[in-house]
């Protein structure tokens, strides 16, 4: 029983002042100048020249040439957009979308408008420069500084047809937690308060949270199964140490919520982590907490240091099949919908021009690279659409 007394101490049941834990982490990442998308120092590289990947012999001649440039570039990471282009924000993949609609579709690009929505102003700042530096494009192109979750962000609603299209933003979108600290118990919403020290804690409350309530019951939450000794270990202990931990996507499902509202008439491309290696935070959909330098990371075992905080990327992996319902309990059941997902790699195979990124021993990065990553493709069948 000392065990389970160490790993749960951290949950406190009294607070005065606390926050949920979707808004605690969203000051990490966002918040002014101190989050870590919100500092002049972006953790997003930009390539000066495409990689000719037909002309790399080998994996091992790839990867060293990714590692020079995560080394050059002083990046905390490169997006599939900018390792691949032209064939994901730093306004990489608007600009090859625009280009192909120029080359491919005149009558369409003559009337379209691609609008970028961007928490972070570097980056909002480097796609405008990116974008409206193309004397074509200038046109065709806006960024906004906002908040996607909030309606006021897409400007006025819309019902015509469009394309929403997000690569990797639903693992930086901050999550709550919920603990059930035994079979027989109910479930308790987690939130952040500060100690007498003045350090971050987590605390248990009663569930109350509406968007928490939503996102339990929208979609099935259902853990992996355990090996047979350690369910028994469990039996014996009244629980498992740390008791049912379940992080819950509620700022993705409010994103949904506001796309279907403010644009009913949608089709969603969006592309994730289904999975996430070595990650030492316990708990369902728990996240990755990883300080990048030059391409080198260093993982760690809380988002609560404030230390940390402002310094250090916190995502999640995306569970397409929960999100699939999500998407649908966002939408209403009076609007017919229909989702799906897929493995990147079945999904590049499709749609991608597969040879242009083999080395010459075979391997090809875009299929294998990228192993623990999935495609979401949903729409809205309103009529017309």
């Amino acid at each position: 029983m000392l065990a389970r007394q160490v790993q749960t101490r951290c949950f406190s049941t009294r607070a005065s002042s606390a926050q949920l834990l979707r808004d605690f982490l969203h000051q990490s990442l966002y918040q002014g100048h101190t989050g870590y998308f919100g500092g002049s120092s972006l953790p997003v590289g930009t390539l000066t020249q495409p990689i000719l990947f037909n002309d790399l012999s080998s994996k091992s001649v790839y990867q060293q040439l990714l590692h020079e440039q995560y080394r050059k570039l002083q990046a905390s990471w490169l997006t599939p957009s900018e390792i691949f282009s032209p064939h994901w924000g730093t306004g990489r993949l608007a600009l090859d979308i625009l280009n192909w609609l120029r080359r491919e579709a005149q009558p369409l690009y003559a009337t379209a408008t691609y609008r970028s929505i961007e928490l972070s102003p570097g980056l909002a700042s480097v796609q405008q420069t990116k974008l409206h530096g193309d004397n074509y494009h200038r046109q065709h192109f806006q960024v906004h500084r906002g908040d996607a979750m909030l309606p006021g962000s897409w400007g006025p609603a819309s019902s015509s047809p469009c394309f929403i299209i997000m690569m990797e933003v639903l693992d930086n979108c901050p999550h709550d937690k919920v603990v059930r600290q035994g079979p027989a118990k109910g479930w308790q919403q987690v939130v952040v308060a500060r100690d007498q020290q003045g350090h971050p804690a987590e605390v248990l409350q009663p569930l109350t949270d509406d968007l928490i309530l939503e996102c339990m019951t929208a979609a099935s939450w259902e853990f992996p199964p355990r090996p047979w000794w350690r369910t028994q270990l469990d039996s014996l202990l009244g629980g498992p140490p740390d008791g049912e931990v379940i992080f819950l996507p509620t700022t993705a499902l409010r994103l949904l919520q506001t796309i279907c509202a403010v644009r009913p008439c949608h089709s969603i491309i969006a592309a994730d982590f289904d999975e996430l290696p070595d990650v030492v935070i316990q708990g369902l959909n728990a996240p990755l907490v990883a300080a990048t330098a030059a391409g080198v990371a260093k993982d760690f075992d809380t988002y609560l240091d404030s230390n940390l905080s402002g310094n250090c990327d916190i995502f999640f992996p995306t569970n397409f099949s929960a999100l699939s319902q999500l998407y649908h309990k966002a939408a209403g059941s009076s609007v017919q919908t229909e989702a799906s997902h897929l493995k990147t790699s079945d999904f590049m195979t499709a749609h991608a021009d597969t040879a242009a990124t083999r080395l010459r021993d075979g391997y090809n990065p875009l299929l294998e690279d990228f192993s623990n990553s999935s495609f979401f493709l949903a729409q809205s069948l309103q009529a017309g659409h």
